[in-house]
């Protein structure tokens, strides 16, 4: 048999070291049971004022942990600015905390990379902190000399699917940019995704925050990484939200629905940290830091152009997307189903009710050069299935958007 090796498939993955993740209703229940398993005793839970204040979760958490010394740490708001993730650092370090639990979307599973990192450092003042972030680089973080590191658990109630990579950041207000740095270590012990606890999320948060996992799973289908499991994992979880998050917006939906939501934004960074993002990605990230803008809005805006961008070198990838949102072949081309991926995404954000144009966001036409210029420096840009080499290109796919 002749073997012509350039036809073989052929690659590296690497998994994600998380222990466990519970999912379905009432798995909430079981995390006392996987506490006492992982023999965590003093756990700080981090979480938002609005959780905290407006809703019952934090109680709902507490009264399944009998069995640990837990104290609460409700002030990461959005970005997780630096000042609070020290302050949390600094209780942590006080309390001797073996486990950071957090409750809430992507802000506080940032925040909880960050205070691990900086629980292991000792560090829990803005000059230790920036002295460490200057001197330490990536590939160095948490050289800790044999110190063990918190165990984090999450209990997400978004879709933002933040919780499921080990990347890390803090706002850093003065600088007006996000700190950021990552290792596996980072990666999380155990996940909970429990439907009850995402029915007090405000809906725009909800919805959109679906809207940032599409976006996840598109860009990783059509990243040059992906690999067969990145690529089964992440049509699953397009098939599941563009079939159950709409669902969600009726009054009379159910915590099934929700369920399945939750397991479509797990499906989108199963592969994770296999197969990067690209340029929605990196608008993204420029347009949240700079101007403040949510994430999941973010993702309704960028991806339907960055779509139709990236299609001439995406055709095979993008006909796969628009199949799992709903596509008949009809004994159509490749390129002809390629061509409804993007229109099918407009359209579902459109039946969402979220924005689709920067303009709608407070953005001006005189932010987009900077805007552009921001984001060629975003790794984002570099995995970017399409080449881009200079801000022109950029600025083009931002006057789309516009």
């Amino acid at each position: 048999m002749t073997v012509i090796s350039e036809q073989f498939l052929s690659g590296r993955y690497s998994f994600l070291p998380i222990d466990t993740v519970l999912f379905g209703l009432h798995s909430i229940d079981k995390l006392s049971d996987e506490m006492d398993r992982l023999g965590i005793k003093a756990p700080l839970i981090i979480t938002g004022n609005t959780i905290s204040t407006k809703t019952q979760l934090i109680n709902k958490v507490l009264n399944k942990l009998a069995n640990q010394n837990c104290k609460i740490f409700s002030k990461v708001s959005e970005r997780a600015p630096l000042a609070a993730v020290l302050e949390a650092t600094k209780i942590s370090i006080e309390m001797k905390a073996d486990c950071i639990l957090g409750i809430g979307g992507s802000t506080i599973s940032d925040a909880s990379r960050v205070i691990t990192v900086l629980n292991a450092y000792d560090i829990d003042s803005e000059t230790q902190f920036k002295k460490w972030f200057k001197e330490k680089m990536p590939l160095e973080l948490l050289d800790t000399h044999g110190k063990s590191i918190l165990k984090q658990i999450f209990v997400p109630t978004t879709l933002s699917a933040g919780e499921l990579n080990y990347a890390s950041g803090t706002f850093d207000p003065a600088k007006k940019r996000k700190l950021r740095f990552g290792n596996p270590r980072l990666a999380p012990t155990l996940i909970v995704y429990d439907p009850q606890f995402s029915t007090d999320t405000p809906p725009w948060l909800w919805l959109s925050s679906g809207v940032k996992a599409l976006d996840h799973a598109i860009e990783r289908l059509y990243s040059p990484d992906c690999n067969p499991i990145t690529e089964t994992s992440c049509i699953r979880a397009i098939e599941l939200l563009t079939e159950f998050l709409p669902k969600t917006i009726d009054a009379d939906h159910t915590l099934q629905d929700r369920a399945q939501c939750f397991l479509g934004a797990w499906l989108s960074m199963s592969g994770y940290p296999n197969g990067g993002l690209g340029l929605s990605h990196a608008i993204g990230h420029v347009l949240g830091v700079k101007h403040w803008i949510p994430h999941g809005y973010t993702s309704c805006i960028t991806q339907p152009e960055v779509m139709e961008f990236n299609l001439p070198y995406s055709i095979h990838q993008q006909a796969s997307i628009a199949i799992a949102m709903g596509c008949k072949k009809q004994n159509k081309s490749h390129e002809a189903i390629a061509t409804e991926g993007h229109s099918r995404l407009r359209h579902f954000v459109r039946e969402l009710q979220l924005p689709q144009r920067l303009s709608k966001v407070g953005i001006k036409s005189a932010d987009l050069k900077s805007i552009a210029c921001d984001t060629l420096h975003d790794a984002g840009t570099q995995h970017n299935i399409r080449p881009i080499t200079n801000s022109d290109q950029v600025i083009q796919v931002l006057r789309n958007m516009f």
